[in-house]
């Protein structure tokens, strides 16, 4: 599994155990094609998918 990020760094990962298996910066080319937004990415033989990366949530009203 591949973790592309469009700001920094492209890793290949083990799913299983999280580790770094290598890192490759040419797959930078691919997450700056998708957008460039500085987003994270997760990608794999099924796809591609942008990981939440900032929270949306709102504070709540008191009472």
């Amino acid at each position: 599994m591949w973790v592309l990020s469009s700001a920094d760094a492209s890793y290949r990962i083990d799913p299983r155990s999280l580790r770094i298996l290598e890192r490759q910066p040419q797959a930078l080319e691919v997450a700056a094609a998708i957008g460039g937004d500085g987003q994270l990415y997760l990608g794999g033989a099924q796809g591609l998918w942008r990981l939440p990366t900032r929270c949306r949530c709102r504070p709540r009203k008191p009472g």
